[in-house]
C-alpha cells in the first residue's frame, strides 16, 4: 500500500497534468484573442509567437509525462483493488479536485466581473484579452476537475471514507466561502455608504461607469462564491458521517469568524461611546464609520452562528459515549468554546486593565499630556467597549464549561481541550506577570540608584504593579481550577487509534464496522486464517468500540481488532498504568 514507486509515478502524473492544463489553456486564450480581438493592439506579432512556443512546449512536454502515467495507472486499477485504495492515488485525486476546482473558481469569478462590469468597456481594453484567458481557463480546469471528480466518485463514493477528498471538498469551499464574504462586505459597505452620504443618489437615469465598475465586482464575488459554496457546502453534509476533515474546516472557520465579530462589536462600541462622550468626527459623517466596521460585524457573525450550528451536530467517534452523558459537551464543540473563552478573556483583561491605568492617570494627572484635554475619552470609549464584548463571550464559554465539568466531572475534568485552555491562561497570566515584574523591578531600581521620581515614575510603577495584580488573580483562579482537574487523572485523548489484523473474507465486516461507528480503523496486517478468539458478533463489536471512549478507571489510547469473516474481538489498551482512586489524591 505505501510503494515509493506508486508514490513517484503518480507526483509526475500531477505535474505534466498541471503543465498540460496551463498549455492548453494558454493555447485556447490565445487562439480566442486572435480569432475574436483582431485590433487588439496589447499584444505584438513577437510577443504573441513567443507565448504560442512557450505553450506548444509545455503542451509537448507534459502531455505525454500524464497520458503515459495515467493510462498506466488506470490498467492497473483495473487489474488490482491495491492500485485503487492506494494512499498515492488517493491523494493524487484529492489533490486534483483541490487544484483544479479552485482555479476554475478564480476564473469563474474574473469571467463575471468582466461581464458585469462591460458596460462602456470596449475590445481593445486589457480586460478583454484577460476575460477571453479566464474563460479559457475555466473551461479546461473545469473539464479536468470534473473528469477526475467523476473518477474518484467511481471508485470511491462520497459517503464512504476518503480523507484526501474530504481535504479537498474543505478547500474549495474555504476559497468559495472567502468569496462569499469578500462580496457580502462590499455590498453592505457600498450600500450604507450610499445611505449616509446625503445628496449623492445611487441611480439616475442611465447607469454611470462607476455604478457598473462597484457593483459589478461585488456581484461577481457574490455569486461566483455564493454559487460554488452553496453546491460543496450542501454536497459535503449530504455525506454524513464522522470526518475529522470536516470538523477541522469547522474549526478553521470559526478561529477566523468568532474573534472578526467580537473585534468589529468591540470596535462599533468604541466608535458609538466616543461620539457619545462628546467626539466630533469634522472630516467626516457622525456615522461613516458604520461602513467600515458594521459589514464585517454582520458577515462575520453569521458565518459564525451558521458553522457553530453545524458544528454542534457533527458526530464524531468520541462522542458516542458523550452522547449519553447528561451535561457533557460533544467533542467537535470544545475547541471553539475554548477559544471563545481565550478570547472573551483576553478582552475583559485588557479592558480591565485599561482602566486601572486610566484611573492612574486620572489621580495623578499624567494622561493628558500625550492626548490633549479629552485625553481620557478614547480609552475610556475603547476599554468599556473590549470589556461589554468580551464579558459575555467569556462568562458565557466558561459557565458552559463549568456546568459540563458539574454535570460530567470525569468526562469534563479530564477533557484535554479544557486542560489546554486552563494551561494556556495560567501561563500567559505568568509571562505577563514576569514582564512587568521586570518593568517594575526596573523602575525601582533606577530610583533607588538616584534617579528620582516624579509623577510620570510613580504612575509607570503603580500601572506595572496593578498589571502583576490582575495577572496573578487571573493565574490563581484558573491554576486552582486546573490543580483540581489535574487530580482526576490523565487527560482524555482526542480519539481512539483503532488497528485491524483482518482474516480472508473479513472485508465485509470490516466496512460494515466503519460504516456503523465512524472510526477509522487501519489495516496494518493480514491474517493467514481466522482467528481462534474470534467470538464476538457485529452488534457486539460495535457495542464495544462506541464504548471506547467511555469514562472509566481504563482510558484507552489504542485498541486492536482481530477480525474475522463473521466475528472478532477486540483488545484496549493504553502506554499509561491505570488509573485508581487511590491515585486521585484529595480534591
Amino acid at each position: 500500500m505505501n510503494d515509493p514507486r506508486r508514490s513517484f509515478r503518480y507526483i509526475l502524473a500531477f505535474a505534466g497534468l498541471l503543465t498540460a492544463l496551463y498549455a492548453v489553456t494558454g493555447l485556447l486564450g490565445l487562439a480566442i484573442s486572435l480569432t475574436a480581438l483582431r485590433d487588439n493592439v496589447l499584444s505584438s506579432t513577437d510577443d504573441n509567437r513567443v507565448r504560442a512556443s512557450l505553450y506548444l512546449a509545455e503542451l509537448i512536454v507534459g502531455l505525454p509525462v500524464w497520458l503515459a502515467l495515467w493510462i498506466a495507472s488506470q490498467r492497473r486499477v483495473e487489474s488490482s483493488d491495491e492500485e485503487r485504495d492506494s494512499a498515492a492515488r488517493r491523494v493524487f485525486l484529492g489533490t486534483t479536485f483541490a487544484f483544479t476546482s479552485v482555479v476554475a473558481l478564480f476564473a469563474l469569478h474574473s469571467v463575471l466581473r468582466y461581464v458585469f462590469t462591460l458596460p462602456g468597456t470596449s475590445d481593445i481594453d486589457p480586460t478583454a484579452q484577460n476575460a477571453v484567458f479566464s474563460v479559457a481557463r475555466l473551461f479546461v480546469f473545469g473539464a479536468a476537475w470534473l473528469y477526475h471528480a467523476r473518477i474518484g466518485w467511481t471508485e470511491r463514493g462520497p459517503q464512504e471514507d476518503d480523507e484526501a477528498h474530504d481535504v479537498a471538498v474543505s478547500v474549495l469551499a474555504g476559497f468559495s466561502l472567502m468569496f462569499l464574504a469578500i462580496g457580502a462586505v462590499q455590498a453592505l459597505g457600498e450600500s450604507l455608504g450610499n445611505l449616509i452620504s446625503s445628496g449623492q443618489p445611487v441611480f439616475s437615469g442611465v447607469l454611470p461607469r462607476s455604478i457598473w465598475d462597484r457593483w459589478g465586482a461585488i456581484a461577481a464575488w457574490i455569486l461566483s462564491g455564493g454559487f460554488v459554496w452553496a453546491a460543496i457546502w450542501q454536497y459535503e453534509l449530504s455525506r454524513g458521517g464522522a470526518r475529522r476533515v470536516r470538523v477541522a474546516y469547522l474549526w478553521i472557520v470559526l478561529l477566523f469568524a468568532a474573534p472578526t465579530a467580537l473585534w468589529s462589536a468591540a470596535t462599533m462600541l468604541y466608535e458609538l461611546l466616543r461620539r457619545g462622550l462628546g467626539y466630533d468626527p469634522r472630516a467626516e459623517s457622525t456615522w461613516q464609520f458604520l461602513v467600515s466596521v458594521l459589514p464585517i460585524l454582520l458577515v462575520s457573525g453569521v458565518v459564525w452562528a451558521h458553522h457553530w450550528a453545524v458544528v454542534r451536530d457533527q458526530p464524531s467517534p468520541r462522542s458516542e459515549g458523550e452522547r449519553h452523558m447528561p451535561g457533557a459537551i460533544l467533542w467537535p464543540r470544545r475547541l471553539p468554546v475554548a477559544v471563545l473563552v481565550a478570547f472573551g478573556l483576553s478582552m475583559v483583561t485588557v479592558a480591565i486593565v485599561a482602566v486601572l491605568w486610566l484611573s492612574l492617570d486620572f489621580v495623578l494627572n499624567t494622561g493628558n499630556s500625550l492626548s490633549g484635554g479629552a485625553w481620557w475619552r478614547d480609552r475610556l470609549s475603547g476599554s468599556i467597549g473590549a470589556g461589554l464584548v468580551g464579558l459575555p463571550a467569556w462568562l458565557g464559554g466558561w459557565n458552559l464549561l463549568q456546568r459540563a465539568a458539574a454535570s460530567a466531572p470525569q468526562r469534563e475534568r479530564g477533557a484535554s481541550e479544557r486542560r489546554r485552555l486552563l494551561g494556556f491562561i495560567v501561563l500567559s497570566g505568568l509571562l505577563a506577570a514576569i514582564g512587568f515584574g521586570i518593568s517594575l523591578l526596573w523602575l525601582v531600581l533606577q530610583a533607588l540608584l538616584g534617579a528620582g521620581l516624579d509623577g510620570s515614575e510613580v504612575s509607570r510603577m503603580l500601572k506595572s504593579l496593578s498589571a502583576i495584580l490582575v495577572a496573578l488573580s487571573m493565574v490563581a483562579y484558573h491554576g486552582q481550577t486546573l490543580r483540581r482537574d489535574l487530580a482526576f487523572g490523565p487527560a482524555l485523548g482526542t480519539s481512539v487509534k483503532i488497528s485491524a489484523f483482518v482474516a480472508p473474507g473479513s472485508e465485509v465486516l470490516l466496512a460494515q464496522l466503519r460504516e456503523s461507528t465512524g472510526h477509522r480503523i487501519k489495516v496494518v496486517g493480514f491474517l493467514s486464517d481466522v482467528p481462534r478468539d474470534a467470538r464476538h458478533d457485529r452488534t457486539e463489536l460495535e457495542k464495544q468500540l462506541a464504548s471506547l471512549s467511555a469514562p472509566g478507571s481504563f482510558r484507552a489510547e489504542r485498541a486492536l481488532i482481530l477480525l474475522g469473516p463473521n466475528g472478532g474481538s477486540i483488545h484496549a489498551y493504553s502506554h499509561q498504568r491505570p488509573v485508581q482512586a487511590t491515585d486521585m489524591g484529595a480534591d
